[in-house]
């Protein structure tokens, strides 16, 4: 299948030696010295696999990986001031809790996206390196991508993963406009929501080729840490998936299919939407059955309970030549709420705690982690706690106030920070350099009274309506921290005559009350600062929905088709994140557009950064081995393959 494609959406990736992301011939191999120990001699497999091998339902360890696998050994997965690494034993089950099974399956999947960076702990886009993918090269104008395919890697049913994937997630899916309504900007040349599209180029059976219209410096940092988006977006199981596609399987077939799924006669592509799947649906209920690369894959699923075993297929090994994942089975439950959790941690029926994991109860963690028999780490955490106005909130009365930077600046100079980080905290974060700082509610009292925001008989502030100016907070109990944070800054701006109230939601219906426009003020976890040493390419400054303007960011989304068009200060942000994909990472260009995000962001407060740098706990089993000291958190959910079971006594 040769020939020259017009993509709609490819995002593949590569790769494994170092990355120099700067100007000129951009190129990565394989370490060969990290391939010698596999290629050289046998690979070795989990006992569970081998008694499948000799009963015939398996073909032998060599046949299942690829001719090249990934290697991982010391400094690979994270950074060797925070793990030496051992070379692990197989078996055991790692037992999870989630107050919602599912939700969050980073300790399972992290790690294999297109591309990675190396190691992934020091949250950077220097280093970026091969994955599933073989090895990539880049043009000296950053216009185009070669991309290597790693030979004999396969999907999780023993399928091999070939071109024929790749051209199937181009063509078949993203090029179809009944499936892909329009190609994400991500996707087009410096990923601009206008840009032109990505042209795919099949060089050979192992071999694609991506181009752009203009240079795209950020596109390899796309693919190896911007949301994690997996690879699945470009890379799909073509021989599970083409069952639901009309190009290959007859309407009359389909019917059935359809009508049993409840959507309107004759409409595949609904059908395969519901059959299709992102990284995360890999590890809920809707990823029973699907073949994939993770580590582990599903096997059941009820509502109370998730269970995975080991991908036979797996396609990295350690230095010794022994297939990973080291651990043989997940075991997922779910409880009602994080308190529930936290008991069943107590009780110690839980192995790895990451999700509800929190600064709170740390003193509860301290107590009993002997007992347990758990480890209590403290990791950095990616996000910061972040309150967040409604730009776009329908009141209109609102919306003036929020539009005044003088109101703004008063509610942010309003908290009490030191006090957030003492009290919430336990002094394991940092005071935000995002936004300013300083505690100052006199001026603050000042700044609301320039507004003309007057007191009524009882004290409380007006609104320019003449109304009392009520300020209604809705939160999540998505993590611990954010319950405490909001009882203090309701009480901080109380302080200041405004009447605020605060209600805790399920966050399922945060998100859904976001979308849709309905949140007048909430508290998220955004990744607003750590990632400025990465280019800034989360993005997560910009508005979107559920944040600080859903209506701003369907205008940008849909270029100007739909919501509400955002004031210059706004659009220029805008601007800056799409010159910050065309230039290259760590670039004089690329730091000029950051500085300039960073420092509006600064003189305009659009929300309300509380704290920065916050510690995270992470609980473990006193037993598992290679658990990192110290790093980030998510560099340690990167690393969960590489974990193993230290046998008792």
């Amino acid at each position: 299948m040769m020939g020259k494609i017009t993509v709609s959406a490819l995002v593949m990736f590569c790769i494994s030696g170092m990355l120099a992301l700067a100007s000129g011939q951009q190129s990565s191999d394989d370490s060969a010295a990290m391939q010698q120990s596999a290629a050289a001699g046998r690979y070795h497999e989990s006992p569970m696999l081998q008694a499948l091998v000799a009963s015939g339902e398996l073909p032998p360890v060599d046949e299942r990986l690829p001719e090249e696998p990934f290697v991982v050994g010391q400094g690979v997965l994270i950074e060797d001031e925070y793990l030496d690494f051992e070379i692990g034993q197989f078996g055991g089950t790692l037992r999870l809790v989630h107050d919602r099974v599912g939700w969050n399956p980073d300790v399972f999947i992290m790690g294999n996206e297109p591309l990675v960076t190396a190691p992934t702990g020091d949250i950077s886009v220097k280093g970026i390196r091969g994955n599933i993918l073989h090895s990539y090269e880049v043009s000296d104008d950053n216009r185009v991508f070669t991309f290597r395919m790693r030979k004999g890697l396969k999907w999780s049913d023993g399928m091999p993963v070939t071109m024929d994937d790749v051209l199937f997630a181009y063509d078949d899916v993203l090029k179809n406009e009944q499936i892909t309504s329009s190609v994400p900007g991500w996707l087009r040349a410096g990923s601009k929501r206008d840009g032109e599209p990505m042209i795919l180029d099949v060089v050979d059976p192992w071999t694609f080729r991506i181009s752009f219209a203009e240079p795209y410096g950020g596109f390899l940092a796309q693919l190896a840490i911007v949301i994690w988006r997996g690879y699945n977006y470009i890379l799909k199981p073509k021989h599970y998936l083409e069952q639901y596609h009309a190009k290959y399987t007859s309407l009359d077939d389909l019917e059935p299919m359809i009508k049993e799924a409840g959507f309107e006669t004759g409409s595949w592509w609904n059908l395969f939407r519901s059959k299709d799947f992102n990284r995360t649906d890999l590890f809920r209920p809707k990823g029973l059955g699907i073949p994939s690369l993770a580590p582990w894959v599903m096997t059941d699923t009820s509502p109370e309970l998730v269970l995975y075993e080991r991908n036979p297929y797996y396609f990295k090994v350690d230095e010794d030549g022994n297939q990973l994942p080291y651990i043989d089975r997940l075991r997922d439950a779910k409880t009602a709420d994080t308190e529930m959790s936290n008991f069943k941690v107590i009780a110690g029926e839980v192995d790895y705690f990451r999700e509800g994991g929190s600064l709170v109860n740390l003193p509860l963690y301290k107590e009993n982690e002997q007992k347990s028999g758990f480890r209590t780490m403290m990791y950095k955490w990616v996000s910061t706690n972040v309150v967040l106005p409604n730009h776009t909130f329908a009141d209109p009365v609102w919306r003036e106030l929020v539009a005044d930077v003088r109101f703004r600046r008063a509610l942010n100079m309003a908290l009490d920070r030191e006090e957030l980080k003492e009290a919430v905290s336990y002094g394991f974060a940092q005071l935000p350099e995002v936004v300013p700082s300083a505690y100052d509610p006199q001026r603050a009292n000042d700044l609301l009274d320039e507004m003309g925001l007057k007191r009524d008989a009882e004290g409380w502030r007006l609104r320019p309506d003449g109304k009392r100016l009520v300020i209604n907070i809705e939160n999540s109990s998505r993590h611990p921290d954010f319950v405490p944070t909001i009882e203090l800054t309701v009480e901080y701006w109380r302080a200041l005559g405004i009447e605020v109230t605060a209600q805790t939601i399920a966050t399922t219906l945060q998100g859904q009350r976001g979308r849709a426009n309905e949140l007048m003020m909430t508290i998220e976890a955004l990744h607003t600062n750590i990632w400025r040493t990465a280019n800034g390419f989360h993005h997560d400054y910009l508005p979107r929905g559920g944040t600080w303007a859903p209506l701003w960011r369907a205008w940008y989304d849909s270029n100007g088709a739909a919501g509400e068009e955002p004031p210059p200060d706004v659009k220029r942000l805008f601007e800056l994140s799409e010159e910050l994909g065309t230039a290259i990472p760590e670039s004089p260009d690329a730091r000029a557009a950051l500085d300039e995000i960073y420092q509006r962001l600064y003189d305009n407060v659009y929300f309300f950064v509380t704290l920065e740098k916050i510690l995270k706990t992470q609980l473990v089993s006193a037993r598992l081995g290679n658990v990192p000291e110290d790093g980030h958190s998510v560099g340690v959910n990167y690393s969960v393959e590489q974990m193993f079971f230290r046998s008792e006594g």
